[in-house]
C-alpha cells in the first residue's frame, strides 16, 4: 500500500512548495510572462474557469476535459524557470532523489504493468516510447525493462535532470 509519505516525504515537500512558491512570484510576475492559449488537448476555445493556485488559473476544457493553466507561461519565462529556479534545482538535486527508488516501486512499475497490460489487450506493439517530463528516466527505465519499444526517448526541459536521461542511455530532449 502506498502512503503518501513513501512518495512525497513532508518536510521535502513542504520546502519544495515554499521554493515553488518564491518562484512563481520570481519567475511569472506581469503580464508578459504569459500567454492566453486555446486546450491544448484538442485545440478548441471552451474554457470553464476551475480554480486559482500561486498565482495561475486553471481551466478544465468543456470540450476534452483536459486540466490546463490559461494563460499559460510564456516560452522565455518558463525556460528561465525551469533552467534557473530555486525550486527545480531543490527538486533535481534533493526531492527527486530521496524519493526516486519509491516511487519507482509504488508509481512507475505498477504504471508500466498498466500499459503492457493495455497495450496487449489491444494488440499494439509500440516501437518508440517519449516521456514529456521524464525527470531522470524511471518510467522510461521501467518500459525498457518490460521490454515496451525497442527506442525510448525523454523529453525533459530541467538540465539537471535531462542530463541523468541522457547518461541512462535515452535519446532526450532538453526542452519543451
Amino acid at each position: 500500500m502506498m502512503r503518501e509519505s513513501d512518495i512525497r516525504p513532508a518536510d521535502i515537500l513542504n520546502e519544495y512548495l515554499r521554493l515553488s512558491a518564491v518562484d512563481a512570484e520570481t519567475f511569472f510576475r506581469g503580464a508578459r510572462a504569459f500567454v492566453q492559449r486555446a486546450c491544448p488537448g484538442c485545440a478548441e476555445d471552451n474554457p470553464a474557469e476551475d480554480f486559482v493556485k500561486d498565482g495561475f488559473c486553471y481551466i478544465w476544457c468543456g470540450n476534452c476535459g483536459t486540466l490546463y493553466a490559461n494563460p499559460a507561461p510564456a516560452p522565455e519565462p518558463l525556460d528561465a524557470f525551469y533552467r534557473d529556479s530555486p525550486s527545480q534545482h531543490y527538486w533535481a538535486k534533493v526531492f527527486f532523489p530521496t524519493v526516486a527508488e519509491a516511487r519507482r516501486e509504488k508509481i512507475f512499475r505498477p504504471r508500466v504493468a498498466r500499459l503492457r497490460d493495455l497495450l496487449t489487450q489491444f494488440a499494439v506493439n509500440p516501437k518508440r516510447v517519449v516521456d514529456v517530463g521524464a525527470g531522470v528516466g524511471i518510467f522510461l527505465e521501467e518500459c525498457r525493462a518490460a521490454g515496451l519499444g525497442v527506442e525510448w526517448a525523454a523529453v525533459e526541459p530541467n538540465g539537471e535532470m535531462a542530463s541523468v536521461c541522457k547518461d541512462g542511455g535515452f535519446e532526450t530532449f532538453e526542452g519543451f
